[in-house]
């Protein structure tokens, strides 16, 4: 009952539609970070996938990994 009276006052509508106004805004913001990570993703990860995993030092002929740190970013926001 007291959550109602709140919502129906000058003070609980203006706070709600400052809420929605927010999560709008929230919403816009992820969107356009996740277009421009998504233009880039792609190429970056087709790039990094046809790397080997596995390379062998010329001079030590120790086995390394070849993991880029390029492909972390390409793949996680």
């Amino acid at each position: 009952m007291f959550l109602r009276r709140a919502k129906e006052s000058y003070e609980g509508k203006r706070a709600l539609a400052k809420h929605t106004e927010l999560v709008q805004l929230l919403d816009a913001f992820a969107k356009s970070i996740f277009d421009e990570w998504s233009k880039n993703v792609s190429q970056a990860a087709n790039f990094n996938l046809k790397q080997h995993l596995l390379v062998r030092n010329p001079q030590t002929h120790l086995i390394t990994t070849n993991f880029d740190p390029q492909v972390i970013k390409s793949i996680v926001l």
